[in-house]
């Protein structure tokens, strides 16, 4: 898949608790050719030379979570699964069926077999209950996910009594798809302000980069 950058802390500019993640951005701007080399030879070869080492009969994902350091790619966790909310950012770009790619590593047919994705970027914002990754209320009427014309996703709520209400501390994300990466975030942030409920809370600074250098954009 495509590298994706997750945002994992509650406030603007990586500021308090970590999260499930509040956000998405893909393809990852920081992800450079240096640091994929990186990568490959010191996390990815060692990975697949151990499962080979162990006899292992590995089908499935593997999910590295890897931070980008000055001194390159360090690996933070693996997961046997896709991330959350990474996948809700990457399978909008994905032109493949992703069932097919499931049957073909489970038939080991990937030899020769490519992914393919849109030229495009992505961007995810999720929008949480108020209080989250504390304490928060359950059971709050969410409104205006009928009015989106991007990708909704809904994650923490339920149906009550013919209402949408929320049952979790991440509520749903939203997607929405760009040239750019800012194009993308402008795109997502119009969308996200059409959803209401109460105590409503999502970063305002997701992909809101400066994309000739890579970096945070302060205003």
């Amino acid at each position: 898949m495509l590298p994706a950058k997750d945002h994992k802390q509650i406030g603007d500019g990586d500021t308090g608790p970590n999260t499930g993640g509040m956000g998405v951005i893909a393809p990852n701007p920081w992800y450079t050719k240096e640091i994929e080399d990186d990568f490959n030879e010191h996390i990815l070869k060692p990975t697949l030379k151990g499962i080979k080492k162990a006899d292992w009969d590995f089908r499935g994902i593997i999910f590295f979570g890897v931070m980008i350091t000055e001194s390159g790619a360090y690996l933070l966790e693996y997961n046997v699964r896709m991330g959350d909310p990474e996948t809700q950012a990457l399978l909008p770009l994905l032109e493949n069926d992703l069932a097919e790619i499931f049957q073909k590593i489970n038939y080991r047919e990937l030899k020769g077999y490519s992914l393919k994705f849109k030229n495009k970027s992505s961007c995810t914002l999720v929008a949480a209950s108020g209080g989250y990754p504390g304490d928060y209320k359950k059971g709050l009427v969410i409104s205006g996910t009928e009015e989106l014309s991007s990708k909704v996703f809904i994650s923490g709520a339920e149906k009550m009594d013919g209402a949408l209400v929320t049952n979790s501390g991440r509520v749903l994300s939203v997607t929405a798809l760009g040239e750019s990466v800012s194009e993308a975030s402008e795109l997502a942030y119009r969308e996200m302000a059409k959803i209401d409920f109460d105590g409503i809370c999502y970063r305002t600074d997701i992909g809101k980069i400066n994309e000739s250098k890579g970096e945070i954009n302060a205003n």
